[in-house]
């Protein structure tokens, strides 16, 4: 486990935002975890060969596995109260070396007839020892 310096660069239906912290990655030379702290959250992404999974836990908690061009099912649950909601990837893409990940997401979350689009770009790099 290595502590990394993480941004993230977010467009939810357009709104951009970026995001920024430390964090904790693990990686070998296909796959890699991240887990990080956010808004009194605790984030967990995995990056594999054929998926993304995306944890979060915390005031809410949301669990998505995303697969490049596949529809899959996520959970949310706010509140004591779980739902099922559908996530359709677009990309998933992905660099890494033994110091760094670069990853981007494109994926949209489909909450009954609403539909949220979703774009990340995360950039995580070892920190200095």
């Amino acid at each position: 486990m290595q502590e990394v310096f993480l941004t993230i660069w977010a467009a939810v239906d357009q709104e951009e935002s970026r995001f920024s912290c430390k964090a904790e990655m693990e990686s070998s030379s296909l796959s890699a975890v991240l887990r990080y702290t956010q808004e009194n959250a605790r984030v967990v992404i995995n990056v594999s060969e054929t998926e993304t999974r995306i944890a979060r836990e915390g005031d809410y908690s949301m669990r998505l596995c995303l697969r490049e061009n596949c529809r899959t099912q996520g959970t949310l649950s706010i509140g004591g109260n779980e739902g099922v909601l559908d996530v359709s990837t677009k990309r998933i893409a992905y660099t890494m070396t033994k110091n760094s990940l670069l990853l981007q997401l494109e994926y949209a979350l489909h909450f009954g007839q609403e539909v949220q689009q979703m774009r990340l770009r995360i950039k995580a790099t070892a920190c200095k020892q």
